[in-house]
């Protein structure tokens, strides 16, 4: 590795890290209840036209915050490249290519390539036109999982990241 993507890599990490302890923050004041909800049901919420206050603005803070984690976690992976981060960043492209993607299929991988899926769900365009069928099977499965579910996902992602940082960097 460069020096260059030596740095942008632990500029990415620091940035991540601290995105997620954002989240962990929020996360530890909201109601089991909350953290048990589906993705889906929460991002239903936000489209009622209610203001966002109390456990929906901390739980839309939170989702938001490991969002953009994920991008910065996503970006490092795409930097170590296959080579390096081949369990997840390998695992995603391969999956994300797959015209018969199933929802079973990516809760089998979910701790190596949430990021990937957070990602995407961010950066994708809305309203939906035509696309992968992948795209939608990997927007339906997130919609399914709980709050909290991401979260530990999440958890498990950055820990793999922090091996092969200290491996790599």
């Amino acid at each position: 590795m460069t020096d260059e993507q030596v740095r942008e890599i632990k500029q990415l990490w620091t940035i991540g890290k601290y995105y997620f302890s954002l989240s962990l923050k929020i996360k530890n004041r909201l109601p089991k209840g909350i953290l048990a909800s589906s993705i889906r049901a929460i991002t239903d919420r936000f489209s009622c036209g209610q203001a966002f206050v109390g456990d929906q603005r901390r739980v839309m803070l939170l989702t938001a915050h490991l969002g953009s984690c994920a991008i910065r976690l996503a970006t490092i992976d795409e930097i170590f490249g296959e080579d390096i981060s081949r369990k997840r960043l390998h695992t995603y492209n391969t999956l994300e290519g797959k015209a018969d993607l199933t929802c079973k299929r990516l809760e089998r991988d979910r701790h190596r390539i949430i990021h990937f899926i957070l990602r995407h769900n961010i950066g994708h365009q809305e309203p939906h036109g035509s696309r992968k069928q992948s795209h939608n099977t990997m927007e339906e499965f997130l919609g399914k999982l709980g709050v909290e579910q991401v979260f530990e996902s999440m958890e498990s992602v950055i820990r793999d990241i922090q091996k092969d940082i200290q491996s790599y960097c």
